[in-house]
């Protein structure tokens, strides 16, 4: 009884433990409820709105494959088999970069829609962009745009 009750024990800690948040995940969860807060006609700063973590961006449309997130950021990133954008069309995937590894990451739901943004360049830290409204994609959806 003791030997099943510690296997019970086990396999749920290890079960538990299997998805917890990185801390560079938990940085873009913070991040992203940043960016769900802009409204229709506001204008941010990628630096405001990264708080000083990192120094470029990289933003990557639905369905982009995991290759294409290696090649496009330079190197192999560990957590990019926690994600699921190679698979799915209701996420964007945004990646914050610093010094060659990533610093935080978010699977942006496309009620505010970054696939525009998603072309295969870093924005920099000085980064601006435009909260705009998503014609055609149903009321409340917002898109980021970059201003130049």
């Amino acid at each position: 009884m003791r030997v099943a009750a510690l296997l019970i024990f086990l396999f749920t800690a290890s079960c538990s433990g299997a998805r917890k948040a990185s801390p560079a995940q938990e940085r873009g969860r913070l991040i992203g409820a940043r960016l769900d807060s802009a409204g229709i006609g506001d204008t941010i700063t990628l630096r405001f709105l990264v708080s000083g973590v990192g120094d470029s961006l990289y933003v990557f449309p639905p369905y982009t494959p995991d290759s294409v997130v290696n090649r496009t950021l330079g190197f192999r990133w560990p957590e990019l088999d926690r994600t699921s954008i190679s698979d799915y069309d209701d996420v964007t995937l945004w990646v914050l970069v610093a010094n060659g590894s990533v610093v935080a990451w978010h699977e942006q739901p496309r009620t505010v829609d970054l696939a525009d943004l998603g072309r295969g360049r870093p924005y920099p830290i000085g980064a601006r962009f435009a909260v705009d409204s998503a014609p055609g994609n149903g009321p409340g959806w917002r898109r980021l745009v970059a201003v130049r």
